[in-house]
C-alpha cells in the first residue's frame, strides 16, 4: 500500500518558529518531526511515499532527497485537495494518509488491515479525548460506521469524545465525493457528504500511546 504525508501546510500555530522552517521540519529530539513519521511508515511496510509540499518545500526536498516522491502545490489546496492531486501517483489501489507533523506510534498495517476487512471507502483513525476542542469529533453507531461529525465542540456539546487523529486509509472511490473545485477541506468538502449518502466511512480506535498535533 502507498501512503502520503500531508506537509504543504503554513504552521501558523508554531509562529514564529515556522517563520524560518516549515512545521514538518521542527525538530523533535534528534530529527525533524517528519523524519518520526517515515520512519513509522517504513517499519509498517510503507516504502512508497508521496509528500505534498508549499511553504519551504526545497527544505523538505534537499533533506529528504529521494527517500520519497514530491508533489509542490504553488497554491495551497486544502487538506483534501493536495490528496487528490496526487490520486496518479496512488493508482486503483487503497492508500494510507497521515500528517507529517503528527507524532504517534499507531499500528499503521493494523488500520490497513482494517479497511481492506471493513470493506470501506474511508477508515479514520480516533482516539478518546478529554478536551474535545483540539479535535474535530467522529460520530458512528455500535458497528463503527461512521454517522457524522462535529468540529471542535465544547464539551458539553460534543456527542462523541473520539476525536480524528488526521490518518486515514481511502480506497480510490475516495475521489468520488470530492467537490468539482481545485480546493477540499476533508472535513467540510468530503467526510460530511460522503457520511450522508453512504454507510462505507468507518473508524478504529487507535491504541497509540504518542500524541498526534492539532489540525
Amino acid at each position: 500500500m502507498k501512503a502520503m504525508v500531508l506537509a504543504a501546510g503554513l504552521g501558523t500555530r508554531l509562529r514564529p518558529l515556522t517563520y524560518e522552517i516549515t512545521k514538518p521540519m521542527v525538530p523533535v529530539l534528534d530529527r525533524p518531526v517528519m523524519e518520526h513519521i517515515l520512519d513509522l511508515l517504513a517499519r509498517h511496510g510503507f516504502e512508497e511515499v508521496i509528500a505534498n509540499l508549499h511553504y519551504f518545500p526545497d527544505s523538505i526536498k534537499e533533506y529528504f532527497g529521494e527517500r520519497l516522491s514530491y508533489r509542490v502545490e504553488e497554491e495551497l489546496l486544502g487538506t483534501a485537495g493536495g490528496v487528490r492531486a496526487c490520486a496518479e501517483f496512488f493508482g486503483d489501489e487503497p492508500f494510507l494518509v497521515i500528517s507529517g507533523d503528527a507524532l504517534t506510534d499507531i499500528d499503521l498495517r493494523a488500520l490497513a488491515a482494517r479497511h481492506r476487512a471493513a470493506g470501506g471507502i474511508a477508515t479514520l483513525a480516533v482516539k478518546q479525548v478529554a478536551d474535545t476542542r483540539e479535535y474535530g469529533v467522529v460520530l458512528h453507531d455500535s458497528d463503527g460506521r461512521i454517522t457524522g461529525f462535529q468540529e471542535k465542540p465544547a464539551p458539553e456539546e460534543a456527542l462523541s469524545d473520539l476525536g480524528n487523529c488526521g490518518i486515514y486509509v481511502f480506497s480510490p472511490e475516495i475521489f468520488d465525493y470530492f467537490p468539482e473545485r481545485p480546493f477540499a477541506d476533508w472535513a467540510q468538502d468530503v467526510f460530511r457528504p460522503c457520511s450522508s449518502t453512504t454507510s462505507r466511512s468507518t473508524s478504529t480506535r487507535s491504541p497509540s500511546t504518542g500524541t498526534t498535533s492539532d489540525r
